[in-house]
């Protein structure tokens, strides 16, 4: 009767501690649990832009065009024209400042910062891996702080890009589009789709064409965007969008091309796409962060399967039940906590998790029968 007393006992405190096992996991892999959180996003005072403070995100709906560009923007020009000022410099990721996602897991075009660089991809074909981005970049060009007036032009004979009216990099295998291809889908301004690539800094100009601007053209834009902080988009038909910036308050920012492709800004941030449980080869990065969220859902989750595979023999459950019970927990609270994930804006969902959180258990377990079960048992 003393050895079954002690024995309940063991068996009370193995269920406290694997029920602050599980708590603890749903906690961490549940943090910050908010549905909703504020769109950091606000205009400048004087009307001479917007602010990305934060977490925050603004976008068009799908892009329109009158008649005479579906036919003209159909022979993969584009020029882009932005005026943007740095508040940050990263090293550990890539914030985005300007995309266009046209429906597909990963997003057709992503003007991005790192560290002073600025990146600039293109989407190839399908997005089933990093490498189907074309890339290109401009080193030491988004210094923190500093107002760049950034102009990209791309055709099929390449792209040139130019920073504050002067051309500094010139690529005849890089095209923002494919030849006969138009612009579509939504513009993004200060994140990605999936608001998991936030960028802060200050926007106060941006247009688009659907043509090839010469680079005296581009020289003149700049000019006027130095002299007033706007451009002269009067009479120019190749605009798809042109903005300001200069409301000052509402959730809109006006389109100045005429062809109304007014910006959003919502008032909770909202992301276009809610991804669940992206594929490895999607979202894999060589860093090393990368290689410590790995090992962390795999370090979290071997108590997990150690303390409840304790648990389970404690009550006479035989040892192969054992292994299926815990690992089939273990996959399902990996998997219910990466599926609300992808509700929660500051989370992403990801296979991969559910992988690693899997092996962590099953370390776990192995633990438990091979080291531990078996000393007691000699």
């Amino acid at each position: 009767m003393k050895n079954h007393h002690l024995l309940d006992i063991n068996r009370r405190h193995l269920g406290i501690i694997c029920l602050c096992i599980i708590a603890i996991i749903l906690f961490a892999g549940l943090w910050p649990r908010t549905f909703q959180t504020s769109n950091d996003v606000s205009f400048l005072p004087d009307g001479k832009g917007v602010r990305f403070s934060g977490r925050g995100i603004v976008y068009t709906q799908p892009l329109k065009s009158n008649q005479r560009q579906q036919l003209d923007s159909m022979n993969g020009s584009l020029t882009l024209e932005m005026a943007i000022q740095p508040g940050k410099e990263w090293g550990r990721s890539l914030p985005i400042f300007f995309a266009v996602d046209d429906g597909q897991p990963c997003e057709r075009l992503l003007i991005s910062q790192w560290k002073k660089h600025l990146i600039i991809r293109s989407r190839r074909n399908a997005c089933v891996q990093p490498e189907d981005y074309a890339e290109i970049d401009l080193d030491n060009s988004l210094p923190k702080g500093k107002a760049q007036f950034i102009t990209i032009a791309s055709g099929n004979k390449g792209t040139a890009l130019y920073l504050n009216g002067t051309m500094v990099k010139r690529s005849s295998n890089f095209s923002l589009l494919r030849p006969g291809e138009a612009l579509s889908g939504r513009l993004i301004l200060g994140n990605s789709s999936t608001g998991n690539h936030s960028w802060q800094g200050t926007v106060s100009t941006l247009a688009v064409h659907d043509q090839v601007l010469s680079s005296d053209e581009i020289l003149r834009n700049y000019g006027a965007w130095r002299e007033s902080k706007t451009l002269s988009p009067a009479g120019n038909s190749s605009l798809i969008t042109y903005y300001r910036f200069n409301e000052r308050t509402g959730p809109i920012i006006k389109d100045h091309s005429g062809q109304g492709n007014d910006l959003i800004i919502p008032e909770q941030f909202t992301p276009l796409q809610h991804r669940m449980l992206t594929p490895p080869w999607q979202d894999f990065q060589a860093t090393m962060r990368y290689a410590r969220d790995v090992a962390i859902n795999i370090l979290g989750f071997i108590p997990f399967g150690f303390y409840i595979a304790w648990y389970l023999s404690e009550r006479g459950i035989t040892s192969l039940k054992v292994v299926i019970i815990v690992l089939v927990l273990g996959i399902g609270t990996s998997l219910f906590i990466e599926i609300v994930q992808a509700f929660l804006p500051e989370r992403t969902s990801q296979v991969i998790d559910v992988i690693t959180n899997s092996s962590g258990t099953a370390i776990g377990v192995y633990l438990w029968y091979g080291y531990i079960n078996r000393s007691r048992s000699q």
